[in-house]
């Protein structure tokens, strides 16, 4: 599994230049890895990697664009209330 992750990081997003920071990215997955399946919170993910949350945003599309993972937005029935602050899930494949 390592050998794919160091081989899916070089030749997938370094080379393709999707980040610049290959190092926090790789931090990403394992901070990603703790919570796939469950509400994400872009915030703690950040602090984890040492990056901006805007940043992890970012490295979710990567994985949504290389079909690695998708984002599924949760069901809303009615419109946000003020208190509702739920986040995506994370669906590796």
């Amino acid at each position: 599994m390592k050998a794919y992750v160091r081989d899916y990081l070089k030749e997938e997003v370094f080379d393709e230049g999707l980040t610049r920071n290959l190092p926090a990215f790789s931090r990403f997955f394992d901070a990603a890895a703790y919570s796939h399946g469950e509400l994400v919170n872009f915030t703690n993910v950040a602090r984890d990697c040492g990056v901006d949350s805007k940043t992890v945003k970012e490295y979710y599309q990567i994985l949504s664009d290389t079909l690695l993972g998708t984002l599924l937005e949760p069901f809303k029935k009615r419109q946000k209330q003020a208190g509702d602050r739920k986040g995506p899930q994370v669906l590796p494949f």
